[in-house]
């Protein structure tokens, strides 16, 4: 149904904006099991992201080398602009918080603990 607006009046109006999306993406390999687990996580919680295996994207590795000055240690997660080497699920959690994507910790129900838990 729509409602006609005379001109020159202003009226309640829905305003359409595109939906923000925050890059995240966890560069790991298949030996890394803490890559996947924050992968899973975030799967969990609807939060789309990119995983990349840096064992058979050698130009990935090679980029993260160029970023980061000392030695890599993986899983590297990008959120943002925000570089995270070797993050437990709390400090992901943490960075997701600062960048609006997930609400506080602390604000999880104590029954649901959400999808970042070992």
């Amino acid at each position: 149904m729509s409602v006609a607006i005379p001109m020159g009046s202003f009226g309640p109006a829905l305003v359409r904006r595109p939906a923000v999306t925050v890059p995240v993406t966890v560069y790991g390999s298949w030996w890394n099991v803490s890559g996947h687990r924050i992968s899973r996580a975030l799967g969990r919680a609807g939060i789309a992201h990119h995983y990349v295996d840096v064992e058979t994207n050698p130009d990935a590795r090679c980029m993260l080398q160029s970023i980061v000055s000392n030695a890599l240690e993986f899983p590297v997660v990008y959120i943002d602009g925000e570089w995270l080497m070797a993050p437990t699920l709390e400090t992901v959690q943490a960075s997701l918080h600062r960048h609006g994507l997930i609400p506080a910790p602390e604000s999880i129900a104590a029954g649901d603990r959400g999808p970042f838990t070992t």
